[in-house]
């Protein structure tokens, strides 16, 4: 989100008194660059942006809860598109297998 005068930016409206853009941005991990990269309305959503670009196999991405969307994790996987993100408090979930994580040792099956 990037904040922006009201007055001047006025179509960019996001609240009464404040104008607000996104910045949708995705990063290649190996060129350290940007690969895509849209700006919208700061009231726009981010998941449509996110679902109308392709990921190559082998990306992880990083989403906030804002992401969620189960159909859309299982067309990700199906892709072997790898991703992380925080669980509302009211997710319903089965734990399937467990790992523990310890600095010395790095991650070991658990």
């Amino acid at each position: 989100m990037i904040d922006l005068c009201a007055e001047t930016f006025d179509w960019a409206r996001f609240r009464r008194t404040k104008g607000a853009v996104k910045l949708h941005l995705l990063l290649d991990h190996n060129g350290h660059l940007p690969c895509y990269a849209v700006i919208t309305e700061g009231k726009k959503h981010e998941l449509p942006v996110a679902r109308q670009w392709s990921y190559e196999p082998g990306t992880i991405l990083v989403l906030d809860r804002a992401y969620i969307d189960y159909d859309w994790f299982e067309q990700l996987g199906q892709q072997r598109v790898h991703f992380v993100t925080r669980m509302k408090e009211n997710t319903d979930y089965e734990l399937v297998r467990g790992a523990i994580v310890t600095p010395a040792q790095g991650l070991a099956e658990g």
